[in-house]
Parts: C-alpha cells; structure tokens; sequence
C-alpha cells in the first residue's frame, strides 16, 4: 500500500507535466504567425462564398465600420452572423441581397468606399408620363409598368437595380404582347400612356369584358337594309373562310369591310362588345335573351362572354342570317346557349 510520501510524489509530478506540456504549447503558438486581415479582396465571402480566413476578418471589419448590429467578432470565419450581417448591409446599401460579397462586384465597391451608394428608386404608385416607345420613360414609371406587366407574365427580375427602372427591348417586346393580348390592339405602338387605354386595362380600371349592363330593350332604329347587307357580307366572307375556331377573324373581316374601315381588332372574341358599345352612330346595342338569339333580326351581332360552352376562353363572335342560322368563319346553327351571357348589336347606319 503506498504511503502518503508515495502519494505526494506521484501528485507533484503529475502537475509538473501538466506545466511542462502547456509551456510547450504555448512557446509553439507564439511561434505561429497570426493570420491577418487582407487589405483587398481576393475571394468571394458568405453564403457560398470561398471564404477564407484573412477576407472573411477583412469583410467583418468593413461591416463593422459600416455599422454591424451586434459587432462581429473579428476572426475570420464565416458563421451565421457574418453572412447575417452582409444580407442586411447588402438590403440596405445595394438594393437587394444575395448574402455573399464578391470581388469588383456593386457589394464590396460600396462596402469598401469605392462607390457610393445610390438612391433605391421606388416605383410610382400612379403613371405620371409615357413608358415605352418614344415615351418619357421615367425610372419610377418604368418600375411601376414593369411590375404591373409582371402580374402578366413574370418577364422582369424587380430585384435588378441595374434594369429594374431601364426601357429594354424586351421591356418593348413585352409591352406590345399586352396590347394584343389583353387590350385587343392589333397595331400595338409598345407605349404606355397615362390615361390611355393600354394603362386602364394595365392598372385595372378597364376590364375588356361583354359583361356590361345592356343599354336598351328595344329594336327601334334598325335598318334592314343594312341588316340584309351585312349578312349578305358575312356569308360570302364564311364561304370563303370554311374554317373553325376563327370566329372572330371572319366577324372582324365582314364587319370592317362593310363599314370600310377597321372598328374591330384583338386576339378574343368577347373584345368585340366593347368595340361595337364604342360605335353608337353605327350600331345599337339591344337586349337579348341567350336562349332566343335565333330570333334577332338579321345583320345582329351577337357577342358572348367566355364562359360554357365552344366560348370558354375567347368568348364567341357571330352575325344573324336568320332563319336560325350565323356565320363568323363559317356558317352554322345559331349559337344558344341558355347558361350563357352576350350582347347584341343591330346595326343603325354606315356612318
């Protein structure tokens, strides 16, 4: 059995290796060179980022002195709160974030005073002049078109600070797809304008629907004579056609050629009621029940709302021949669709 002596030799010697071993270690670590903050840049640090230790130390103090809440620790490695930082300074300075800082790149320039940082435009929240061709194209204007165009068709990256508020040529392209898709223009100018039609669809205020309230009951002021006239037109224009699903090319093609210039235009049927509701000296809009629409009097034109039916996205487009029959590309039994909603238009003059 060991003796207390025994036991305190073994202890002492214990603690004297203890010591030894630490002085050791700390003589080698004096040794090692410490490693230092870049003074530039020579990879990427952050979400992603190369991240290597002396740019990370630098990318923290620069966040630092640019007023990091908390402070960081500057040891250069790139934890939760370094990138966390970097995403607020970038929110803030440049307009957008990606959480990584970047040689030469709009981050590092602004966050290491090589550029100033520029005003974040904010889009309108009302078109005060033109976007587009030959428009005035101010950048809040431009961004407020471009958002509204990207409930359509997602074609713009909004978090672009360099293009954001920029008329390109896609900018063109895409405002003209508008215009002939949802504003039914079939010469679209790739403008914009404050109070124009093109801005009232954009905005909302204008719905290019035939669902408006019809305007009257009765069939007085119809001219059967044009009536005559304009069915005449559009069966020679269906006999030639002979086609299905161009409903409103064929009705389009009649009508304009028989008033002699062109008052009907778009991609949809349904766009026609709204056109026609626009030419009060040429026709007059009458009540019609859906299911009796065989009855209208020749040369009416009947305009149905998308919905049931053959109409359930363009809508449906016809002219009465009578006698139970229309024709648009091609002649038919007159569509009745009970369920249905359309408007009809009789025709009162050639202007």
């Amino acid at each position: 059995m060991d003796t207390l002596e025994d036991l305190k030799a073994r202890l002492t010697a214990v603690i004297d290796g203890y010591k030894a071993y630490t002085q050791k270690n700390t003589n080698n670590s004096n040794n090692e060179a410490p490693v230092r903050a870049s003074t530039n840049l020579s990879g990427s640090v952050g979400k992603g980022g190369s991240n290597n230790a002396a740019d990370t130390k630098l990318i923290q103090n620069l966040l630092n002195k640019n007023g990091a809440s908390p402070t960081l620790v500057v040891d250069g490695i790139c934890g939760p709160k370094t990138i966390a930082a970097i995403s607020k300074f970038q929110r803030t300075k440049v307009g957008f974030s990606d959480s990584l800082i970047e040689p030469n790149k709009n981050s590092w320039k602004l966050l290491n005073g090589k550029k100033q940082p520029t005003t974040t435009t904010v889009a309108s929240t009302k078109l005060s002049s033109s976007v587009g061709v030959g428009g005035a194209n101010k950048p809040q204007d431009v961004l407020l078109v471009k958002t509204l165009l990207n409930k359509f068709y997602k074609t713009f990256n909004l978090n672009d600070t360099a293009t954001n508020t920029k008329v390109s040529p896609v900018t063109i392209v895409t405002i003209k797809k508008f215009q002939q898709e949802k504003v039914g223009l079939t010469n679209p100018d790739g403008r914009i304008d404050a109070g124009g039609n093109s801005w009232k669809v954009l905005n909302g205020e204008t719905q290019l629907t035939a669902e408006a309230p019809l305007q009257t009951n009765n069939t007085s002021g119809y001219n059967a004579a044009l009536g005559q006239e304009l069915a005449k037109r559009a069966r020679s224009v269906a006999n030639s056609m002979r086609t299905v699903k161009r409903c409103y090319a064929g009705t389009c093609k009649a009508v304009n050629g028989f008033i002699g210039k062109p008052i009907l235009y778009g991609m949809s049927a349904y766009m026609g009621a709204r056109l026609l509701a626009a030419q009060p000296k040429l026709f007059k809009e009458i009540s019609a029940s859906p299911s009796k629409v065989r009855s209208l009097p020749v040369g009416t034109i009947v305009v149905w709302a998308p919905g049931g039916g053959p109409s359930k996205v363009h809508g449906h487009i016809m002219i009465c021949l009578g006698g139970g029959q229309e024709a648009s590309d091609h002649i038919n039994s007159a569509y009745n669709w009970p369920g249905g909603r359309c408007r009809a238009f009789i025709p009162i003059s050639k202007g």
